[in-house]
């Protein structure tokens, strides 16, 4: 990347010029690092091999290769994109799991992956047209959908710790950034379910909600408010960042955060900056907090009623956040549970292995969708243009 390419993606931070240099400086610097560590890793032997070739930069990557690690190590050509791979799954997985394909020995069995690749005979091809999949429900039968995840980096370090809590301490729980300029501009035509309306904005939502509901929430506005006695007396908890900050930098860290959505009967949804669903969906779900969301029929397998509440426009947002206020405590317990089956049989990354290793059959072998976030959305809307 460079000098250009960087700034650009750092447009929504406000960095002042030296700050833009500094920062350019750091990443070439680790950029280097990372090349020095790469000559180090070493072969690996006694199990099947997942060979990336060039690496594919992927969000998806954190998830398959947590899901996988364990019955196989992955394997990359050496390139500018391998520091991207190492970036994403960590400096320790690096060397435990993976090696660069010159260094296989002979006798173990090598599987070549390839991504948007139509030849699925000789490659396990990841094809990154999910909107496009989910909406017209092409040949789902023939395909394997990979479930979307939670927040990326959190494989590498934090999945196993998450502990889910069989009892709520309140009603309805948000974390998450409300950076005008990022988040004001969502625009996606909600037509999975036969309807032309837009979906409504993160922006939007959140004004909404503190507008009709703003006696009812506590606002986490600092680290030491998780301390406050008064936290729990109210019923809704919404912890917002009006810039646009790291994940480390919340105020919430991934442990708070997940400890309080385990503790909330339900979890308010909004889409993303450009994609109508969110990784706080699969973490509600996993967590047994219900979802309120617009997104049931964007995930795959889609949510029903019996999982979620959902929304459309102001008038049934406000409506889902009523009933979840209302709903009874042997309601919500039944739901938690089967909320918690549901991402075990189909979200969480054994049942993908599972599936994916099937899948290893030459003779019927399935291609395998996948959501890549901004490029899956950019794929779809070009081919509704087309």
């Amino acid at each position: 990347m460079n000098f250009k390419e960087f700034k650009y993606s750092l447009r929504f931070k406000n960095y002042k010029q030296y700050k833009i240099f500094f920062r350019f400086f750091e990443y070439k610097l680790k950029n280097l690092i990372f090349k020095f560590l790469i000559k180090f890793n070493f072969t690996k032997k006694n199990k099947p091999f997942l060979n990336l070739g060039n690496y594919y930069d992927s969000r998806f990557i954190n998830f398959l290769f947590y899901a996988l690690k364990k019955d196989f190590h992955f394997v990359y050509e050496k390139s500018d994109s391998t520091i991207l791979f190492l970036k994403k799954i960590g400096i320790f997985n690096f060397f435990k799991h993976t090696c660069e394909v010159t260094k296989i020995k002979n006798g173990n069995d090598i599987f070549k992956l390839s991504f948007n690749n139509s030849n699925i005979n000789e490659n396990i091809n990841f094809n990154t047209n999910y909107f496009e999949m989910i909406k017209n429900n092409h040949n789902k039968e023939k395909v394997l959908i990979m479930p979307y995840y939670v927040y990326p980096e959190v494989y590498n370090f934090y999945y196993n710790k998450i502990k889910i809590s069989k009892n709520y301490l309140f009603k309805i729980f948000f974390s998450g950034s409300v950076y005008q300029n990022v988040y004001a501009n969502f625009n996606w035509e909600n037509n999975y379910n036969n309807s032309q309306s837009n979906y409504l904005s993160r922006i939007e939502i959140i004004n909404i909600i503190t507008k009709e509901f703003k006696n009812e929430i506590f606002f986490i506005k600092k680290k030491n408010d998780l301390k406050n006695n008064d936290i729990f007396k109210k019923r809704i908890i919404f912890s917002l960042y009006d810039r646009m900050i790291s994940k480390k930098k919340y105020f919430l860290n991934f442990r708070d955060n997940y400890n309080l959505l385990s503790k909330s009967a339900f979890n308010l949804n909004c889409p993303g900056a450009v994609m109508p669903i969110c990784h706080h969906t699969i973490e509600g779900i996993k967590l047994g907090s219900i979802p309120i969301t617009s997104c049931n029929n964007v995930i795959y397998p889609p949510l029903n009623n019996d999982l979620c509440l959902t929304y459309k426009d102001k008038e049934s947002l406000i409506c889902s956040f009523d009933t979840a206020l209302k709903m009874k405590d042997d309601e919500i317990k039944q739901k938690k549970i089967k909320l918690i089956k549901f991402y075990n049989k189909n979200f969480s990354p054994q049942s993908f292995k599972n599936k994916f290793i099937s899948n290893l059959n030459i003779a019927n072998r399935k291609e395998i969708i996948a959501c890549n976030d901004h490029e899956s959305v950019e794929r779809y809307k070009k081919n509704k243009v087309n």
